[in-house]
Formats: C-alpha cells, sequence, structure tokens
C-alpha cells in the first residue's frame, strides 16, 4: 500500500464527479462541513455559468447568487474591499461590479451570467466592469481553503481543477422559513435539479494531495535514546512550525516500514506536569521504529489562522480539529514519499 493509499484518502468519487459536472458546464452542490453549519451552495464555473443557471440557482436555492473571485482577477479589475471582513467569516466582500456593455438592468439572470463571465475571463481589465453593480464579488487568496473550508474558497478551487480557473458563482440553498438548508433539505435540493454533491473538505484533500506541501530543509544525524538515527526536518508552506523524521539512517526504502505519527504541544511538553509522560512515550515510540526499521514523525501543531479566535467568533473548536487532522495526513503523506517510503504500516499516536 503506497503512503497516499493509507495516510491520505485518493481523490472521492463525488470530487471527481462534481470538477466533471463543472468541466462541462454544469452546477454541482457543495457542501460546507457540520463543523461550521453544513451549508450547501450551489456552485459553477463562473467562465460557464449562464443565465439558466443563475435563473435555477435564484428558483431553487433562493439565496443571492455572488462570485467568488481570485485574488489576481479581483487586482485586474482594480476591485476595493467593502469594509474589514468579519473575524471568522467569509473572504472580503468587494465592491459590487456589472459588465461595461451588454447589459441592461443589471438584475436580470442573463446579465448577472455576463458579469460573472467577464469578471473571471483572464483577459478582462478594469475598463470591462461598472462599479458599483449587482453582483458582489467575494475575493479569494490562494491559501485561504487550507485555513478555512468555507464554500467560496472551495468553489474557486473546484472551477479552478475543472479547468477553468479565475472564480466561480455561487449561491446559498435556503429552507422554506428562508434559513440556510442543511442536511436532507440539501440532499433534497440536488436530487430535484440533479446536482452532484461534493464536500469542501474532499475539495480540500484534492488540494493538499496535488500541491506540494512541504519542503526538506535539514537532513542530518541525531544521537537518540534509542541510538543514532537520520533527523529529516520540513518546512511547511502553511504552517510556522518544522516537521520532524526520525528513521534508522541505514533503513531499507523497500521494506515496509511501521510509521507513528506525534503531534507537537510546545506548551504542553515544555509545562504541563501531568504530561510528563509524554517524553517517556515518544522515547518508547522512538525505540520501537528504530528497532523495526520504522519512521517517527513529529508534526508541528495546527495553529489558528487569522482571524480565527475560536468558537466566538464562528469557527468551532471540532472545525479546528478537523482541518488539523485534514492537514497532518497530507503533511505525513508527503513526507513519506519524500523519504522513499513505498510501503508502510501505521501506529498513529498523539501523545
Amino acid at each position: 500500500m503506497t503512503p497516499a493509499g493509507l495516510l491520505a484518502a485518493p481523490a472521492s468519487a463525488a470530487f471527481e464527479a462534481a470538477v466533471a459536472e463543472v468541466a462541462a458546464g454544469e452546477m454541482a452542490l457543495l457542501v460546507e462541513p457540520p463543523e461550521t453549519g453544513g451549508a450547501g451552495f450551489l456552485v459553477a464555473a463562473a467562465r460557464t455559468v449562464t443565465a439558466d443557471m443563475v435563473a435555477t440557482m435564484l428558483r431553487e436555492a433562493a439565496g443571492m447568487p455572488l462570485l467568488a473571485l481570485e485574488e489576481e482577477r479581483c487586482r485586474a479589475l482594480e476591485l476595493w474591499a467593502l469594509g474589514r471582513p468579519r473575524p471568522g467569516g467569509p473572504p472580503p466582500a468587494m465592491v459590487a461590479i456589472e459588465a461595461a456593455e451588454g447589459v441592461t438592468t443589471g438584475i436580470s439572470a442573463a446579465d448577472r451570467a455576463l458579469t460573472m463571465r467577464i469578471a473571471s475571463s483572464p483577459e478582462a481589465t478594469a475598463a470591462d466592469v461598472a462599479k458599483p453593480g449587482h453582483i458582489t464579488a467575494h475575493r479569494v487568496e490562494r491559501d485561504d481553503l487550507p485555513r478555512r473550508p468555507d464554500a467560496f474558497a472551495a468553489g474557486a478551487a473546484l472551477a479552478a481543477f475543472a479547468g477553468l480557473p479565475g472564480g466561480a458563482a455561487l449561491c446559498q440553498a435556503m429552507d422554506a422559513a428562508g434559513q440556510p438548508a442543511t442536511g436532507a433539505a440539501l440532499d433534497a435540493l440536488a436530487e430535484r435539479i440533479g446536482a452532484r454533491v461534493v464536500s469542501t473538505i474532499e475539495v480540500l484533500d484534492h488540494l493538499l494531495r496535488s500541491e506540494p506541501l512541504v519542503r526538506r530543509v535539514a537532513d542530518r544525524p541525531l544521537e537518540t535514546t534509542a541510538g543514532p538515527v537520520r533527523a529529516v526536518s520540513y518546512a511547511d508552506r502553511l504552517l510556522p512550525g518544522r516537521h520532524l523524521a526520525l528513521l534508522p539512517a541505514d533503513r531499507d526504502a523497500a521494506a515496509p516500514a511501521p510509521v507513528e505519527v506525534h503531534v507537537q504541544d510546545p506548551l504542553l511538553d515544555a509545562f504541563d506536569a501531568a504530561r510528563a509522560g509524554r517524553r517517556a512515550q515518544l522515547d518508547a515510540a522512538l525505540a520501537r521504529t528504530a528497532k523495526r526499521g520504522g519512521v517517527l514523525l513529529s508534526l508541528a501543531p495546527r495553529t489558528l489562522a487569522d482571524g480565527e479566535d475560536g468558537p466566538a467568533d464562528g469557527f468551532a473548536a471540532s472545525a479546528h480539529d478537523l482541518l488539523a487532522a485534514t492537514h497532518h495526513a497530507h503533511v505525513a503523506t508527503h513526507v513519506l514519499t519524500d523519504l522513499g517510503v513505498r510501503s508502510l504500516k501505521t501506529r498513529p499516536f498523539s501523545l
């Protein structure tokens, strides 16, 4: 079994189906994780959105059609942010826009679709849109999705994976009472319009799998309680800490590798007397992996993102834990692949 097949699951069938639908000029239903509310959004690539799609969004989802626009597009169109984004909330809302030509009132389904197509086009400039208008764009930056798995960042990423970068047209699904639809109501919507359902976490999984996540920064011998080992450290593209892999210097890359995973907790390691056994457990894990020709991964913790101050700001602790687990699974996969580990067995643990 390959590292990618064991630690970070392969691309899901739901993700592949949604990408195929968006690439074919259709809509998908993008669902945020339950940890952040489980809201659902109809989504299409902004470059291929049609008047019929916008009409379906208005009729079936009953929300407001919006535009998730990549940062580069926002710069090219010379859009500015409207105030400061709410901590833990969606990406910054930019000044509303409208196609400079070809529209009438600006609010018809055809006018909205045209505005979205023009704004997301790689050739469009500030001269191609009027400000203000009737389409609100939310700026999406490159690393937004790994920091917060919301529909704006996931929608833009889904469009890019479908070969249609630039942005996504989205519309949040509402229930009969005017509240955000979740669960069974979203399933009913997807069945009613024949839309593929994909979660923002599935989009995040593919993003973390397909882009470089770590970079080797050091590789040196280290004397430990289990004897001499090879210590390889990695910088993370998204996290400030360092990941460390400890393995026998003469490990046979072709042999199955027992892998143990430890997530660092600097404060507890340094000050919590009740966790005094952490070092002993680490030493035991190192001894096991050294004896069996395995790998001990010590992973840097996922820190809170800017504006992500906890449940009071709309980002639940459970959502943070979900992102941390997802991120660490992919870090482990990238590190083990870099080390040439082709077959492995895991014994994950967290001290």
